[in-house]
């Protein structure tokens, strides 16, 4: 962690995900499974796009 607060991402990481020094991800942990993943804004972007048709029925996109 940097002094502000952010969390420094290896750069095979970010450039797996697609990431740009900046970007903002939301990130999920699981302790027991030992696993940290990173979701990029466009992965965020489809899953609540995906989420809202579900639930409003019919296309959103």
């Amino acid at each position: 962690m940097t002094n502000q607060g952010h969390l420094r991402l290896p750069a095979a990481v970010r450039h797996c995900c697609g990431l740009i020094p900046g970007d903002r991800v939301l990130l999920a942990a699981d302790p027991r499974r030992d696993v940290l993943i990173v979701h990029p804004p466009a992965v965020l972007d489809d899953l609540l796009a995906a989420r809202h048709a579900e639930l409003l029925g019919g296309d959103l996109g």
